[in-house]
């Protein structure tokens, strides 16, 4: 998984062995922090396997704009839209938008069972984004959020693949908290100066990196 970030990881090789395991069995991460967007786009790119062709991946916005900006013919949209009109998922040329949380977590969990009955999804070849956690926070109830994060997060770690959730908050917030229990790791953005640094936090195993440059 540190190959997806294009970064080393460090040579602790219990470290190096719980992260294949994570790509191997299926994993969701946090990715918090508030250093430049652009940091959390460049590691975006890279958990996303966008240069695997091979690769399935599914991105659940609440941003148009930002869709139409990064929209690839390989990649699968669900658009968060509750100001549509509309009260069934309707589809435009690999984008969905959808009217509310209770039918993106549907939407989600069909396309990935239809995905499944039409090839064999092998480890890590199903990748997700979730963009931006923060912004659903804005709109919605804690709870409800949590609910949806977790419906994601499980369809995903039973496909075996790997899903990352953008929340650019600190991370000690209470926001980071409350999920934290949903993923597999946390990854923790920070700016140094001109150098934006990250670090892992693994869940189970309560293993820790230092900071690593980006």
């Amino acid at each position: 998984m540190g190959s997806e970030l294009g970064v080393g990881v460090p040579e602790r090789s219990s470290f190096v062995q719980e992260l294949g395991a994570l790509k191997r069995n299926g994993s969701n991460v946090l990715l918090v922090g508030e250093p430049a967007a652009s940091s959390h786009g460049h590691v975006c790119s890279r958990f996303l396997g966008a240069s695997e062709s091979t690769t399935h991946r599914i991105v659940v916005s609440t941003d148009r704009s930002q869709i139409q900006a990064d929209r690839t013919s390989q990649t699968q949209y669900l658009l968060l839209d509750p100001d549509s009109t509309a009260v069934e998922p309707t589809t435009e040329d690999h984008l969905t938008a959808l009217p509310s949380l209770g039918v993106v977590g549907r939407e989600f969990v069909d396309r990935i069972d239809q995905l499944e009955s039409r090839t064999d999804l092998g480890p890590a070849s199903l990748r997700v984004c979730v963009n931006s956690v923060a912004e659903l926070l804005a709109s919605y109830d804690s709870e409800v959020v949590f609910r949806l994060l977790h419906v994601l997060s499980t369809r995903i770690r039973r496909s075996r693949g790997m899903g990352h959730y953008h929340l650019p908050i600190e991370r000690e917030s209470e926001a980071v908290r409350l999920f934290e229990p949903l993923f597999d790791a946390v990854v923790t953005l920070r700016s140094t100066g001109d150098t934006i640094e990250h670090r892992w936090d693994l869940r189970d195993s309560e293993t820790a990196t230092e900071w690593l440059p980006l």
